[in-house]
C-alpha cells in the first residue's frame, strides 16, 4: 500500500493516532463512522474493501482527494472481541488490492489488537501473561468437559466402550 493509519474509535468518531505514507499528516483527523470505510469495517466486524475508492458511495470522495486514495482496505482492530479501531491501508491506484496483502494486513490488525489488549491489561495492573495463561487454561478445561460429556452413555451415565479401545 502506499500509506498506512491506524484510527481508535472515539463515540461516533474515528481519529487517526498512528499514521505512515500517504496517511502520513493525519494524525488527529478525525472521520465520522458514517460515511467512512471504517466505519462499515467496524459496525460489520469485517474487512470492509473499496478497490475504486473515488466512485464508492460508503466513501467521502473529498476525503479521497485529499489523501490520493484510489483504493482502500479497512480492517476492525478487535480488542477482547470488540471492535475499537480499525486499521486503513490506501493505495493510490484502484483495483491494487491483492489477495495476499489482504492476508497480511488483517494478521497486522490481530497483533495490534493484541497490543492493545496487553497495555489495557498492564494499565489495570494485571498480569497480561497470567491473564492469556488463565484464558487457555479455562478453554482446554472447557473442551475437555465437552469431550467428557461426549463419552458418556446418555442413558446409563457410564463410559462408553470407545474411549477405552481408543486407549488400547
Amino acid at each position: 500500500g502506499d500509506g498506512l493509519g491506524l484510527q481508535r474509535r472515539e463515540g461516533e468518531d474515528l481519529v487517526y493516532v498512528a499514521t505512515t505514507g500517504s496517511l502520513g499528516g493525519q494524525n488527529g483527523v478525525r472521520q465520522r463512522l458514517d460515511g467512512s470505510l471504517g466505519g462499515v469495517a467496524l459496525r460489520s466486524h469485517a474487512p470492509a474493501l473499496s478497490a475504486d475508492a473515488l466512485h464508492d458511495p460508503r466513501i467521502d470522495r473529498g476525503i479521497c482527494l485529499a489523501t490520493g486514495a484510489g483504493a482502500l482496505l479497512a480492517i476492525p482492530v478487535e480488542v477482547s472481541g470488540a471492535p475499537a479501531a480499525v486499521l486503513l491501508a490506501v493505495w493510490r491506484q484502484p483495483h491494487a488490492i491483492g489477495e495476499t496483502v489482504q492476508r497480511v494486513l488483517r494478521i497486522g490488525a490481530a497483533l495490534v489488537g493484541g497490543g492493545i489488549a496487553r497495555s489495557v491489561l498492564a494499565e489495570r495492573g494485571e498480569d497480561p501473561e497470567r491473564t492469556v495463561a488463565t484464558a487457555f487454561a479455562q478453554r482446554r478445561h472447557e473442551e475437555a468437559q465437552g469431550r467428557a460429556q461426549a463419552e458418556l452413555d446418555p442413558l446409563t451415565g457410564l463410559l462408553r466402550r470407545a474411549p477405552f479401545q481408543t486407549a488400547l
